[in-house]
């Protein structure tokens, strides 16, 4: 058996190092796409929550949901809470998986809306101190 000649040994080193950067893009691609498959379920699921607490929210548009945003989340309070709730470690006992828990920690945050009162964001109630 006639061994290759250093010209066909580049062609093959070739041929594989195309096959190998074939191979990357494809992963990454795949990776990409798992991706968008994952924020898109995170953001159905976590808007499906709200909707579920606040139906109300499903008539306003997006100029208004925008406001409503702002004036209960995007504010020092939200970003406060956010922050609380991010540092709390999760803790699951060992050997068991967490539960399936739809009302999560941030389902129970108030907020402070423009006239004073407290929305409860787990009772869905309104409620103005010293009104």
């Amino acid at each position: 058996m006639a061994r290759r000649t250093l010209e066909q040994q580049i062609e093959s080193a070739k041929t594989k190092k195309e096959q190998n950067e074939n191979r990357l893009k494809q992963l990454i691609q795949k990776q990409n796409e798992q991706n968008r498959k994952e924020r898109n379920h995170r953001l159905c699921k976590r808007m499906g929550m709200l909707e579920e607490m606040l139906p109300e929210l499903i008539t306003l548009t997006d100029e208004q949901f925008q406001q409503f945003l702002k004036r209960t989340t995007a504010n020092d309070f939200g970003r406060g809470e956010l922050v609380k709730i991010v540092q709390q470690p999760i803790t699951v006992p060992q050997g068991e998986k967490p539960a399936r828990n739809d009302e999560t920690a941030a389902s129970q945050v108030e907020f402070a809306d423009e006239s004073g009162g407290e929305f409860s964001a787990h009772g869905a109630e309104m409620s103005t101190e010293g009104s």
